[in-house]
């Protein structure tokens, strides 16, 4: 029975660091299954978190930006966190296009790109795309991997088969996973750090600050988004950070570079917003069912998602 997301918000949070966060905006989506958009819509609505995590003074406002509904399926920071690039089919629309906007506006700007995920953005401005991308088993998806200027431009196609990639801090290396029979983590492109033997799957790829880790989400299970939180060194050598996971979607480092932040649930597929230390040490962050994380800012604003999941037999 395949799994519905709906009523998905992106999110823009003032702080990911152990101090208050202090303001939140949203956007607003139509529910979707998990191999295509669908016209069923939610209404859009700003809301408030009643508490950010124990480190934290106060709780986060949420800030609607958006009253379009659509399938966000992607959102990235721009290098001076001012906006927000994202991917999102409004209604009406079966493939994302690509879309920019202030974090202290209300209004979207189309890039007049289509069919086409943003996955990183560099400090030098450079978006590394995921273009034509298709479901091919559940949560598995594969597309041709590109790169293309935040300032215009004509887009360059990288690599085909790219399930996920992300941009290294200076912009000169990307990390890709590439699908297929079998899954590999690259760093740089070209250079093999894992292979899936396992016969599972890899997603969620993000580079340290330093360089020398890489975090990603690993799954057991084919197509499936049940999973364990690790990291590889890019020496080699991989650490488990934590296992056992109902649902695992949306990663990204902390300022700090001591945590990895993650978006996952226990039980089910109602994610809530962790981090979790090298060594291991879990803690939550926002206890808030249905959440999405995307991207997390040098200034440590946290671009987030709200999701309302829920299951259904599709005819």
């Amino acid at each position: 029975m395949p799994r519905k997301e709906s009523g998905r918000a992106l999110s823009v949070g003032a702080r990911s660091g152990f101090r208050s966060a202090k303001y939140f905006r949203s956007f607003k989506s139509v529910s979707r299954d998990w191999r295509r958009p669908t016209e069923k819509c939610a209404p859009a609505f700003p809301y408030c978190c009643p508490r950010f995590s124990r480190y934290c003074g106060s709780s986060p406002l949420f800030k609607q930006l958006s009253f379009r509904r659509g399938n966000i399926t992607a959102a990235r920071f721009t290098p001076d966190g001012q906006n927000v690039i994202y991917s999102a089919a409004w209604a009406g629309t079966l493939y994302p296009e690509l879309f920019t906007t202030r974090i202290d506006g209300v209004l979207s700007r189309p890039l007049n790109v289509s069919d086409v995920d943003v996955l990183a953005i560099s400090p030098q401005g450079e978006m590394a795309l995921l273009q034509h991308w298709r479901r091919t088993n559940g949560w598995e998806r594969s597309g041709m991997l590109a790169r293309m200027p935040f300032s215009g431009g004509a887009s360059r196609e990288i690599l085909d088969g790219v399930q996920d990639a992300d941009w290294s801090s200076d912009g000169a290396n990307l990390a890709v996973i590439r699908g297929g029979a079998q899954y590999q983590l690259e760093f740089p492109l070209g250079h093999v750090l894992l292979r899936e033997s396992a016969g599972g799957w890899l997603s969620d790829p993000r580079v340290s600050s330093d360089q020398q880790h890489i975090a990603y989400f690993e799954h057991p299970g084919r197509g499936d988004d049940r999973g364990n939180v690790c990291v590889m060194g890019r020496n080699g050598g991989t650490r488990v950070l934590s296992t056992g996971w109902s649902s695992l979607k949306g990663l990204a480092w902390a300022v700090s570079g001591e945590e990895v932040w993650f978006t996952g649930s226990n039980t089910g597929g109602n994610r809530e917003l962790f981090g979790v230390s090298l060594s291991g040490r879990l803690r939550p962050v926002l206890r808030v069912p249905g959440l999405l994380l995307y991207d997390i800012a040098r200034d440590g604003r946290v671009l987030l998602a709200e999701d309302t999941i829920r299951r259904e037999v599709m005819g």
